[in-house]
């Protein structure tokens, strides 16, 4: 079952081994990627429910070098209280200024969108108007936004069945490409490896350089 998303912290700046093992700490996370492997998103994580239960996780991500987010994602059957949702933020923006980094977004009721965040292809490299036309071109998107608008988050898009939507976004110099969805679609992990597959080959013969995707 998809988790829904809780939580979203995001957090400006770089940091090095030691800050990002004292993150982990902070945050109890057990360890997970390279600072050094480029390709790597996810830097730690915690179950915070027991082996066999519903999960609820809480996981640090890289989104860029000097780009990091905190996350919290439940499973829609597990009732996580709005204190304890607080009490994990207020502990990942302490661990974030205490390893240097800058708190830019809190995000304690992301659900409320009505969507789930399925797949994330992090695309690396400059994109420009040839670029992003390939892009739109080889995803079947819709044009949304424009380039030179700074505030534009969404640059393209199409309806996927079961009510999912297949997007190109871009958050502050960083772009990817994202499936979101209701907490209730049924999307096929097939279809998803799919999508996941066309995003990579898009973005490389773009001459992006895109980070292995993740996928819920």
């Amino acid at each position: 079952m998809a988790l829904t998303r809780r939580l979203s912290v995001i957090m400006q700046g770089g940091l090095d081994q030691a800050s990002l093992e004292a993150v982990r700490q902070a945050l109890g996370l057990s360890r997970r990627g390279r600072l050094t492997d480029q390709e790597d998103m996810e830097f730690g994580y915690a179950y915070l429910n027991g082996e066999g239960e519903p999960h609820v996780v809480v996981t640090l991500w890289r989104y860029a070098d000097d780009r990091w987010g905190v996350t919290l994602d439940a499973d829609p059957r597990v009732d996580v209280s709005t204190p304890d949702v607080e009490r994990w933020a207020a502990q990942a923006e302490a661990a974030a200024t205490e390893a240097g980094l800058t708190v830019v977004e809190r995000d304690t009721d992301p659900a409320a969108r009505r969507e789930v965040r399925r797949l994330f292809v992090l695309l690396r490299g400059q994109i420009d108007e040839s670029r992003l036309n390939e892009l739109r071109t080889a995803l079947g998107l819709e044009p949304a936004g424009r380039l030179d608008d700074p505030s534009a988050w969404e640059l393209g898009a199409r309806r996927l069945d079961g009510g999912a939507v297949l997007r190109l976004v871009r958050l502050d110099g960083t772009w990817g490409v994202a499936i979101d969805a209701t907490p209730d679609a049924a999307i096929a992990p097939s279809d998803l490896a799919h999508w996941a597959e066309r995003a990579t080959a898009a973005a490389t013969v773009a001459g992006l350089a895109p980070a292995a995707p993740v996928l819920r």
